[in-house]
């Protein structure tokens, strides 16, 4: 199967009501990256079971915040970026 040729990444923290119907609609896309504030749910659990990239990021008060930290930080594969909340789909 040819998947789309964009990168989604998803800020979490506490998400695993969420979580799981939002990666279950991303499956179409090359890659697919969660980025975690320390989620004490079973957030990272359900990122894995999706076979998502899974960060998790402990912001320090001083920038970047998460969404910048990904793209400065993480290898992304593609030339499209697409940033969504889990409740999103």
């Amino acid at each position: 199967m040819n998947k789309i040729p964009a990168t989604v990444i998803v800020p979490v923290k506490n998400e695993e009501i969420n979580l799981p119907f939002c990666l279950e609609n991303l499956i179409g896309f090359s890659q697919v990256i969660i980025i975690d504030s320390s989620s004490t749910d079973n957030t990272p659990t359900i990122a894995r079971k999706f076979q998502a990239e899974y960060y998790n990021f402990e912001w320090d008060g001083k920038f970047p915040k998460k969404r910048n930290w990904a793209l400065q930080n993480l290898d992304i594969k593609n030339e499209w970026v697409l940033f969504l909340d889990a409740d999103e789909f």
